[in-house]
């Protein structure tokens, strides 16, 4: 499989206002990744990718509300011999980073389908809320790992979100 970087972008001035989230979601896996549902606390989806084709990526926009671009997506894909994964994958840009200094902040929860199915949209938040602008994840049995890191683009009001979906047994 071909590695795929990641840049990182430079830092924006801290009470410009960010327009949207730019999102690149990345599908490492042997199948493709289709959505379940999607969530905005704040803003709204311009597009949303469905399916993620397997070992390719693909980009979704999610424009700014009054707080800023608070959202989540919820995608699913098979597994070679055990029930459905799904992951959650949710960010929080705020509008003028309001309350000042607030950060960018990316969550990832992965799991059996059922069990990502079975959380609340308030429970999703609360870990968001506490979240940092990057995380790693590997999910318990240790067979999905993923990372997403959450910037904010230079000399522009944006976002960007880049994520990784990988099977690893």
């Amino acid at each position: 499989m071909a590695s795929v970087q990641v840049q990182r972008v430079g830092e924006q001035t801290v009470n410009q206002p960010q327009d949207a989230t730019y999102g690149t979601i990345f599908n490492h896996t042997w199948t493709n990744m289709n959505l379940i549902t999607s969530h905005s606390w704040s803003g709204s989806f311009t597009f949303l990718p469905d399916p993620i084709p397997y070992n390719g990526a693909t980009q979704f926009v999610h424009r700014k509300g009054d707080q800023g671009t608070k959202g989540a997506v919820v995608y699913t894909m098979p597994s070679r011999t055990e029930e459905p994964y799904a992951i959650v994958l949710a960010w929080d840009a705020p509008a003028n980073h309001n309350p000042p200094n607030s950060p960018n902040r990316v969550y990832i929860e992965c799991g059996p389908r059922d069990y990502i199915e079975s959380q609340t949209w308030y429970s999703i938040q609360r870990n968001l809320d506490i979240a940092n602008p990057t995380v790693e994840v590997i999910e318990e049995d240790g067979k999905i790992k993923t990372n997403a890191t959450i910037n904010r683009m230079a000399n522009n009001p944006a976002a960007t979100l880049n994520s990784h979906f990988r099977i690893i047994s």
